[in-house]
């Protein structure tokens, strides 16, 4: 599977100075970060659509617990794309 990424923000101005462009293919461990996140997003939408639909307090207050655990997970993942330069397109 050949993915181009863009660089980050900071490579990309460097970048544009020079007038290269400059691509890398994802290694195993960028595949398996941006399916984790892939995933994670789902969950998250899935969680929201739960919670959208109850009425139950008790349930109520689970989905928001659910729902904090998995955007902590979500903030890791997504952050350690940005430390690696991968920008999801």
């Amino acid at each position: 599977m050949d993915i181009a990424l863009k660089p980050a923000k900071s490579e990309r101005k460097a970048l544009l100075q020079s007038g290269k462009k400059k691509e890398r293919r994802l290694t195993d461990e960028d595949l398996e970060i941006v399916t984790i996140l892939e995933k994670l997003k789902i969950d998250l939408d899935s969680l929201y659509e739960k919670l959208n639909y109850t009425n139950e307090a008790l349930l109520i207050d689970s989905y928001i617990f659910e729902i904090n655990a998995v955007f902590m997970k979500y903030s890791y993942y997504l952050n350690l794309c940005k430390q690696k330069g991968l920008i999801a397109g």
